[in-house]
Parts: structure tokens; sequence; C-alpha cells
């Protein structure tokens, strides 16, 4: 074969290997450009859904959270009371009514208003001076004997007071009714201490 043609069947060789190693480079290219392409888009669904996995699970706690807050707003507001609603119905009111009141201070409450103050017309002298409280009870009682609708009324206890007045308890609240009508007032007044009048409680 005479060397110009040997020459070009290389040359021609060349070439076409030349077009299959850049066919192949190609070939390569894209397919490392179609793996990366693949991973980053798993990697960005993956991180997509767990954002919005996340997402999802604030926006229930939230929901929760937000149940939660208006339940109780709800709650209190149907269960809370104002100091002037708790100042006009303390009995009414559970949290400071006589239901959850303490019991000492419900019975000092009951005795103060079945206690008549008796006090001298002038200061400083005694009414029944040197009578026990024992007698003083005694006293008051046989004091109410006779007098209208008395039957059913009694005094259970007396105390001397230091200004020299004294604190009657009746046994009722109904009999401390019966006791301050006028003439009834009055009836006891002259049996028991008729130089005594009877003090209103100046606060309650």
């Amino acid at each position: 074969m005479p060397a110009s043609a040997s020459n070009t069947v290389r040359s021609v060789a060349l070439i076409l290997a030349q077009l299959r190693l850049d066919a192949a480079g190609e070939a390569i290219a894209n397919m490392i450009e179609k793996k990366v392409n693949t991973a980053l888009e798993s990697a960005a669904k993956k991180a997509a859904d767990s954002l919005t996995a996340a997402a999802e699970t604030t926006v229930a706690e939230l929901q929760a959270a937000s149940t939660a807050m208006t339940t109780s707003t709800t709650q209190m507001s149907a269960t809370a009371t104002s100091y002037r609603d708790a100042l006009q119905h303390p009995v009414s009111n559970p949290a400071v009514g006589a239901t959850t009141l303490d019991a000492r201070i419900r019975a000092r409450e009951g005795i103060k208003t079945r206690q008549i103050l008796i006090d001298t017309w002038t200061p400083g002298v005694g009414l029944l001076p040197g009578i026990s409280n024992t007698g003083l009870t005694d006293s008051a009682n046989r004091a109410i004997q006779g007098m209208d609708d008395a039957s059913d009324h009694r005094f259970v206890s007396a105390h001397w007071l230091n200004n020299g007045g004294i604190l009657l308890e009746l046994d009722s609240e109904g009999s401390t009714t019966w006791l301050n009508r006028p003439v009834t007032k009055a009836t006891f007044l002259g049996h028991f201490a008729p130089d005594a009048a009877v003090k209103d409680w100046a606060f309650p």
C-alpha cells in the first residue's frame, strides 16, 4: 500500500477513535449529571418531607394549646366572680360563701347575730354589781318569765364588759328578733335593768 494511502487510513482511524472517545465522554458526563440530579432531587424531597412533617406537628401542637387556652378562659369566665358580686352575695359565692367559710368564723358570726348589748345610761355606773356571768344569765331569764311569747325564748350566756355593760346571748335569731321589738325590749329592761338601754352594734 502506498504510504499516502496508509497515512490516510491512519488519520481516519484516529478521527474515528477521537469521535468514539468524545461520545463516550459525553455519555459519561450525561450519566454523572443524571445521577447528581437524581441525588439532589431525592435530598430535596427528603428535606421537604421533613420540613412538612415538622410544620404539621407544630401546627397540631399550637392548635391543641389554643384549644386548651380557650377552654381554660371559658371556664374561668364562667366561674369567676367580681369583688362587687362577692361582697353583695357572700353566701352564694362558693369562694367566700358559708359552704367554705371556716366553721369557727361561721359560729362566731352566728353568735353575734344573737347577742344583745346592754349599757347603762350613766357612764361609770355598773349594772347589777357583784353578780357573776352565770348569775346575769339567770337574772335575764327570770326577767323574761311571764312576758308575752317568752316561753320559747331564753338567754344562754352573759358577760360583763370592761365599761360596765353586759353582753347577753339568746338561744336563737328568732329570740333576738322577738326581744328587739320596742315594747318587748322596754318590758325586759324594766324587769332586768331599769337604768340601762339596749345599745345597737356600731358596725356589722
